[in-house]
């Protein structure tokens, strides 16, 4: 009974450590909102990938849109960087922090 237990423990310990923590909701809830201001302001884009909310749109190729763009890239990089505690993020959210930095570093160049 007592080898069971131990068994059933040890197997467990690694998957306790998966949970999403507090960073992983902050994060997930930032590239969330990134994500949907992408797709809002890409709509070709957004329904390249199937998504079809933004089907009657264009996207807005203004000075004005671009500006508000690289804003939004700013402002997203910046929340990022703010975020403590990357060493509670789990494995895939580790890897997806990485990925939305360089993107929103990326729009700063192709933006400017």
């Amino acid at each position: 009974m007592k080898k069971t237990t131990l068994v059933l423990f040890s197997l467990a310990v690694p998957f306790a450590s998966v949970r999403a923590t507090p960073q992983d909701e902050q994060f997930q809830q930032i590239a969330q909102d990134y994500i949907e201001g992408y797709l809002a302001a890409n709509p070709e884009d957004a329904t390249e990938l199937g998504d079809h909310r933004f089907d009657a749109k264009l996207t807005d190729y203004s000075a004005e849109a671009r500006a508000g763009e690289l804003a939004r890239a700013k402002e997203t990089r910046q929340k990022l960087e703010a975020l403590t505690g990357l060493s509670q993020l789990t494995g895939a959210n580790k890897v997806d922090l990485r990925l939305r930095i360089g993107s929103t570093t990326r729009s700063f160049v192709s933006k400017s």
